[in-house]
């Protein structure tokens, strides 16, 4: 079960903190923390998953997971330094399609990876010839 905590980039960290050690008990295997109006920086958002990993007794038993808007063009930005603060999974789109500004690009988030955090454990499969 997956559960959205709807426009978390302006959360107060101990409210989020608390709801997410509440919806993990509750049987939550993924808890998304979107910054719903794209509004965060990215320092800020890896902070708050910081928070949530230094502050929630069960966050082992769930993956925290990215979702991000591009109303500001930091989506992209705000999802890799999320996954940096701890974030195991990244919600993107093709092309950063979606709503309003659209989201995190599939395709920036892949190339930043291979290229940049070439670190990270992933199970991307990239093959011969591909234009990555």
């Amino acid at each position: 079960m997956e559960f959205y905590a709807e426009d978390a980039g302006r959360a107060d960290l101990q409210f989020l903190a608390q709801l997410t050690e509440a919806v993990i008990n509750a049987g939550a295997t993924v808890v998304n923390v979107p910054d719903t109006t794209g509004f965060c920086l990215p320092h800020q958002y890896q902070e708050k998953m910081q928070y949530l990993i230094n502050n929630v007794p069960n966050i082992d038993k769930a993956i925290l997971s990215c979702h991000c808007h591009n109303d500001l063009g930091l989506a992209t930005a705000n999802s890799i330094a999320g996954a940096i603060g701890g974030a195991r999974q990244i919600e993107c789109t093709i092309n950063g399609i979606g709503e309003r500004a659209g989201n995190t690009s599939l395709e920036e988030v892949a190339m930043i990876i291979k290229n940049i955090l070439n670190w990270v454990f992933t199970r991307i499969l990239i093959l011969p010839g591909c234009c990555l």
